[in-house]
């Protein structure tokens, strides 16, 4: 009798520490993202003073001969590109940060590049499976979590999982080591075989 006693009491010191221990790590993954959200936030903030300064330069430049309105020329072509990265830093602040049990959700450029290529219907599609995956986890039977298996496929680290937006797109992510989990890639399941990915 004595000894279940003192069984179980160590049982609820074990079971008071893992709830502490989940605790911090939970407070851990709201800290690693806010950090990389201020990063980015900083990171946009010294591109647009830069920017600023950039586009006075090469307006100046412009004025000065023929060189001088190819160089601005092409700097308005590579301005264009750079409307995407903003158009995906949009996507990405549509997207869920975490998980309903705290574990943090990030998404890698190349997914956000995937997301950014699909049309507006099947885009929309894919952000709802997200806030679905965010609310209810990765086991809602919708998605048909599965290990994923079969050939190399560009940008996917071995170990991730393979989830289903709907019948035709899948999405690929892994839950690291410090419990974050990382969106890699996104598309139809036909492409996933292809040489392109």
């Amino acid at each position: 009798m004595r000894r279940i006693k003192i069984v179980e009491r160590e049982k609820r010191a074990l079971e008071a520490t893992l709830a502490q221990a989940s605790g911090a790590l939970q407070k851990a993954q709201e800290q690693i993202a806010l950090l990389q959200q201020k990063v980015r936030t900083l990171k946009e903030r010294l591109r647009t003073v830069e920017g600023k300064k950039l586009w006075e330069l090469l307006e100046q430049t412009a004025t000065q001969g023929e060189d001088g309105r190819r160089i601005y020329e092409l700097a308005q072509k590579l301005e264009l590109t750079d409307t995407g990265a903003q158009e995906r830093e949009e996507l990405r602040a549509r997207l869920p940060k975490a998980v309903h049990d705290g574990r943090a959700m990030q998404y890698e450029d190349r997914f956000l590049r995937d997301l950014q290529g699909l049309q507006e219907r099947e885009r929309l599609e894919v952000v709802e499976a997200l806030h679905r995956f965010a609310a209810h986890g990765e086991q809602y039977s919708s998605f048909k979590t599965k290990r994923r298996q079969g050939l190399d496929i560009t940008g996917i680290p071995g170990g991730s999982f393979e989830s289903r937006s709907n019948r035709e797109y899948r999405f690929f992510w892994k839950q690291g080591d410090n419990g974050i989990i990382m969106f890699f890639r996104v598309g139809h399941h036909t492409e996933f075989s292809s040489s392109e990915w």
